[in-house]
């Protein structure tokens, strides 16, 4: 088969599904440019041209592909083996340390370069990426150049890593639901986990639910029976685990799972010997809430008490109250016996929804002295989210859009119209669906957007013109339109006011992290922006969960400390490593009291904005003079 990326196979599978479509619909569906699309075009002409397709490129009538579709089809389905090889880091990462964690033995990187189709000094880059992941799990990568590669490691560790790599890096590849199915997405096979095994377990779990009585949530059903899968296949491979040192589990859920322990011995006639009991134990108790439901929490509890005190400048309601009162209970019960929950979406919780998640510390460092347990980034992430729902719900009276639908198919589509955009978009308040005669009187001066299946122009209102079947590439033109007329409407507050030209400097060299913060922190007290402490807390809150995200760093410190709203700018050379990131840019916020949640967003949202473009990351490196990458910054922040 012909060497075609990821990327262009999407962008051929896509205008088989679609009769036409446009360049720069084409790129918002695949996030690329118009240029990029028309390359990719020229690309894959040749290979669609010898099984017989044609893509045809009209003004007015847009892209489509013409020819044998079916027989294309067929090929694109039965030719799997180049289609499978990953062909960009993150792919290769996964399966690396897939073929890491199925051996012992060492693995040449000559072997892998074959298997992948790519030089060695790509693979000794994607080494280094799961050395320094595998070290968050006190994990070593061991190097011999005699030898190659292996993972040291012993057999619990192999299993969370197992686990971590099922559940986090494989995210929408890899699904088990309730009716006994499971799914690997985009991937040819799976070593690491037996498909039988999971199907087989499937069933002993829900047959266990049933028996038990244990409820678990879609989460917990799926994190168990991946746990028991891993358990079963490294069992029956006579790799077992060793005495859990944690004693104090006494009887809670022992009886679940020695019942579990009988299903799993006599399905599998495999002998589970008291570690592997007590393994399975430990991930009941993890996997259930211990009895503590909404019904066991009233307004009189202790931590209702607690938690307002703890979210008085944040904000809170009863449904916030209650979830995190729940939560931090059936969280004590799980920590005393240190059975933490995985959460697969903690790195995106953490750069997505930063106010959220830094309420989330200061709520789990008062649990942690109180209760004398410890939570992890994965607990707080979990805290965050009920954070994050409380400040949607806060805001979303505010931020619903008014919206007119104009259709001219017939009533009928237009109420199917109008109910899918309500499902896809419940953050827009629909204010009636109307025919083009109608439209004229009734707009309004609260109407944000209409969203018409016909064209229409001269419109005072923003428009976007869809199809009545609402189809993905209208998804994402509505998606894209929303989110501007958010940013611009009622938006008093702007953050580029705050990039301060005094507080940016290019090229600064550093031992450490630690280097760094102490000297932005020093300007920031020299220049009467912060106040006296600002470097400890700032340093304290690094201590509790590291603020560095691929390539750049956004540390603060308390607003309490904070004399003037400043965002501080520092580009690093070399680059240092800052967590687990080597990181070249530093984003020092430093934010007032008065700031609120929504306003912190805005900030972060702006910042991701510039530091999600690869490229744009990438070119404030290069600056070296200070008031040139003031003025780009600034530029990127008004956009």
């Amino acid at each position: 088969m012909d060497d075609l990326n990821s990327r262009q196979l999407k962008l051929i599978k896509y205008l088989m599904k679609i009769k036409n479509t446009t360049a720069a619909k084409l790129a918002f569906y695949l996030n690329v440019s118009s240029k990029t699309i028309y390359q990719d075009l020229d690309n894959v002409a040749d290979f669609l041209g010898k099984h017989q397709v044609k893509v045809t490129r009209k003004p007015g009538t847009g892209i489509e592909l013409h020819g044998n579709l079916k027989k294309l089809s067929i090929f694109l389905l039965t030719d799997r083996k180049r289609i499978n090889v990953p062909n960009n880091d993150s792919q290769r990462i996964v399966y690396i340390l897939a073929k890491l964690l199925e051996t012992n033995q060492y693995l040449t990187i000559s072997s892998l370069s074959e298997q992948l189709f790519i030089s060695s000094r790509i693979i000794e880059k994607n080494l280094n990426q799961i050395a320094k992941y595998l070290n968050s799990f006190s994990v070593k990568l061991d190097r011999k150049s005699s030898q190659g590669i292996k993972i040291i490691a012993n057999e619990e560790q192999r299993r969370k890593l197992i686990f971590r790599l099922l559940n986090n890096f494989w995210g929408e590849q890899w699904s088990v639901n309730h009716k006994n199915k499971i799914v690997y997405h985009n991937l040819a096979a799976n070593s690491l986990l037996d498909n039988q095994i999971v199907l087989r377990v499937l069933k002993i779990v829900d047959q266990f639910e049933t028996v038990s009585q244990v409820s678990l949530n879609d989460y917990e059903f799926q994190s168990l029976t991946i746990h028991l899968a891993i358990a079963i296949q490294r069992i029956k491979s006579g790799k077992m685990i060793a005495e859990l040192p944690i004693q104090n589990l006494k009887k809670q859920q022992l009886s679940q799972a020695q019942l579990l322990a009988s299903m799993i011995e006599r399905d599998f006639k495999i002998e589970l010997p008291s570690a592997e009991i007590k393994y399975l134990q430990l991930h009941l108790i993890a996997a259930t809430s211990g009895g503590i439901t909404f019904e066991n929490i009233s307004p009189n509890d202790e931590a209702y008490v607690e938690l307002q005190l703890l979210l008085k400048k944040f904000g809170y309601d009863a449904n916030l109250l209650r979830g995190l009162a729940v939560h931090l209970k059936s969280a004590s019960k799980r920590l005393h016996f240190n059975a933490s929950i995985a959460n697969p979406f903690t790195a995106t919780i953490k750069q997505n929804y930063p106010a959220a998640f830094d309420q989330g510390l200061q709520i789990a460092r008062f649990y942690e002295k109180k209760e004398n347990i410890s939570l992890n980034d994965d607990e707080v992430a979990y805290l965050a989210l009920h954070l994050q729902a409380y400040l949607e719900r806060n805001h979303q009276d505010d931020d619903r859009l008014k919206v007119v639908i104009v259709c001219s198919t017939g009533l009928g589509s237009a109420q199917l119209l109008a109910a899918r955009i309500r499902s896809e978009f419940p953050e827009i308040k629909i204010l009636g669906v109307y025919s083009l005669n109608e439209l004229q009187t009734s707009i309004t001066e609260e109407t944000d957007l209409i969203i018409s299946t016909i064209e229409i122009r001269n419109s005072i209102v923003p428009t976007v013109t869809v199809s009545p079947l609402l189809q993905a590439t209208d998804i994402s033109f509505i998606n894209q339109t929303v989110k501007k007329i958010k940013q611009n409407k009622k938006n008093t507050f702007n953050p580029a006011k705050i990039l301060n030209p005094h507080l940016v400097w290019c090229q600064q060299s550093f031992t450490d992290w630690q280097a760094t913060l102490r000297w932005i922190t020093k300007q920031l007290v020299i220049q009467k922006i912060a106040k006296e402490g600002v470097t400890e807390s700032a340093l304290n809150r690094e201590n509790l969960s590291f603020t560095s995200f691929g390539n750049y760093a956004t540390p603060h410190a308390s607003p309490e400390l904070i004399i003037k709203p400043s965002i501080a700018v520092c580009t690093l050379n070399p680059s240092i490593k800052w967590g687990n990131q080597e990181i070249s840019v530093v984003f020092f916020l430093a934010i007032t009291k008065d700031f609120t949640p929504k306003e912190i967003e805005l900030i972060f949202d702006k910042l991701c904005g510039i530091l999600d473009e690869k490229k744009l990351l990438k070119k404030l490196s290069t600056f070296n003079d200070t008031a040139e990458l003031f003025q780009y910054l600034k530029r990127l922040m008004n956009k």
